[in-house]
């Protein structure tokens, strides 16, 4: 465990030793850990890298459980009566045939999450590039809109989220190469 009075090695060397829990709040971790919000990580491309293959790997109802349209049930009959298994965030993104409103549910969630203030599960950039996915998986697999974000901004966001180092997964980045190819030409 390396220390030094800058914070940032302090917070890694910390983290490295720490079980991998993507769903770690960094500024409750820190609190916990003793270090003021001066020392929260700054996330290397590795650590993107890692928080994005797991979260897209992750069970869909460990995040979207929380929303009140989740337990509705419509959500578990979405779910159930899905042809391909529906269990994780890249199946959802994935699916030649999408439940819409589930991907509304992750693009809201994911928005949520690339807000400024409390306390953030993912870092803005992974959570980003999910909501953004999520727009374009409805578009793409299910030809609805479900973002009033305007097309030069999805554009936008596709073209700095595919120019993502720490984006290595080949099925995301075809996602949103597709999803920029799909736009009407700049014009």
């Amino acid at each position: 465990l390396s220390c030094n009075s800058s914070g940032e090695g302090r917070f890694r060397g910390v983290l490295s030793i720490i079980p991998f829990v993507p769903t770690a709040i960094p500024r409750a971790l820190a609190l916990a850990l003793g270090l003021s919000s001066s020392d929260l990580p700054v996330w290397t491309e590795g650590d993107l890298s890692g928080l994005l293959a797991h979260q897209l790997q992750s069970p869909l109802v460990f995040d979207l459980a929380h929303s009140d349209e989740f337990t509705s049930g419509k959500w578990r009959q979405a779910l159930s009566n899905s042809e391909c298994p529906l269990d994780s965030f890249s199946q959802l993104l994935h699916h030649p045939h999408p439940p819409v409103a589930l991907l509304d549910l992750m693009r809201r969630f994911f928005k949520e999450s690339t807000t400024e203030g409390g306390d953030k599960p993912l870092p803005r950039e992974v959570a980003l590039l999910l909501y953004y996915a999520a727009i374009v998986a409805a578009r793409l697999h299910a030809g609805q809109r479900i973002s009033t974000l305007p097309d030069t901004e999805l554009r936008r966001g596709l073209l700095w989220a595919l120019a993502q180092p720490w984006l290595d997964d080949a099925p995301m980045r075809k996602l949103l190469e597709d999803g920029v190819k799909a736009l009407p030409p700049l014009g």
